[in-house]
């Protein structure tokens, strides 16, 4: 029962139910009629990259709390600290990272209709948007370091009420995951909850995208294979950590919006809930049950989430006051 999951038996206890578990299905898929059940097996895959992303967050969380390491090394042991160096420094310096991109006004279709695509991302449908404008690079620490610099933190008038109370009761004054090392300026800001964000988004004298804003800007070429996005992006924990946000320059929409799949999870403005004529599946509790006006969703997906989940319709949520997430 979740209630009880901090009650864990032993490491062995634990290595040897997934090892059975494991065996059993391996045994299975030998005789299972993929073809047929197709759906089910890339929506099993699916829902357990995103506990893999779960596990590692919470090491993640784990490891800064412990001071056992600082957010500023690898979470991956296979890579040697030049390797880490080297992609905490990849930057052009003449890049603008505060450029803003207009998304011209018209219709896109919002969505997801392939049998990949979990129940929330059904069905695909078309909307009209006006055009608009959005940042061309996610907010860096540079960029957050000004809103903290100039007493972000301490100003309620960049918080809504709901952020003003939550800030009371939980007096912080920098993102969970924070480092500052000048190596890490051009990265984008990581642990930071949607009060946090949408604080900051005041302060620049801006807002949060909507959910369709945020996925029509990041509209991308749909012939990409998993192996062109495994060069693309920063994702399944290929680095161990966030990159700059200019260091895949492929990773950019049709639009010219850069860095929008991997590296962190984005907040948008909207509640989670269904789409016109949504049906669940494979259970109500995957979804549905949290349509509840309690769920900001997230999108774009962070260094840790896997190729199968990683694509601009893919959703994510979360309760507004979460920061442990890789956002």
């Amino acid at each position: 029962p979740k209630a009880e999951r901090q009650h864990l038996p032993s490491v062995k206890t634990i290595q040897n139910y997934l090892a059975l578990v494991r065996g059993e299905v391996l045994d299975y898929l030998d005789i299972a009629p993929i073809e047929t059940e197709e759906r089910l097996w890339r929506w099993l895959i699916q829902h357990e990259s995103q506990h893999n992303e779960t596990i590692i967050f919470l090491w993640q969380l784990y490891q800064h709390q412990s001071n056992l390491n600082k957010w500023a090394i690898s979470f991956n042991p296979q890579l040697d600290s030049d390797t880490v160096l080297l992609t905490s420094k990849v930057i052009d310096t003449q890049v603008n990272l505060t450029e803003m991109v207009e998304i011209p006004a018209g219709e896109f279709l919002m969505g997801n209709n392939e049998i990949y695509a979990q129940d929330n991302e059904r069905p695909a449908h078309k909307v009209y948007l006006e055009s608009y404008w959005i940042d061309r690079y996610p907010v860096t620490c540079q960029q957050y370091q000004e809103f903290m610099t100039a007493g972000g933190y301490q100003n309620q008038n960049y918080w809504s009420e709901a952020g003003w109370q939550w800030l009371q009761a939980n007096p912080v004054s920098r993102p969970l995951y924070w480092s500052d090392s000048p190596e890490w300026q051009f990265h984008p800001v990581c642990g930071v909850n949607y009060y946090e964000a949408q604080a900051y988004a005041n302060f620049a004298g801006k807002r949060l995208p909507t959910e369709v804003e945020w996925e029509k800007a990041a509209t991308q070429n749909n012939n990409e294979t998993l192996h062109q996005i495994s060069q693309q992006y920063n994702h399944d924990n290929l680095i161990g950590h966030t990159s700059p946000v200019n260091a895949y320059p492929h990773n950019r929409s049709i639009h010219g919006c850069c860095d929008m799949l991997g590296n962190v999870w984005e907040w948008t403005a909207s509640w989670f809930d269904g789409y016109p004529g949504f049906s669940s599946y494979l259970y109500d509790g995957y979804s549905q049950v949290y349509f509840d006006n309690k769920h900001r969703v997230l999108r774009g997906g962070s260094w840790a989430t896997r190729p199968w989940a990683l694509r601009t319709s893919f959703r994510n949520w979360y309760h507004p006051d979460v920061r442990q997430i890789l956002a």
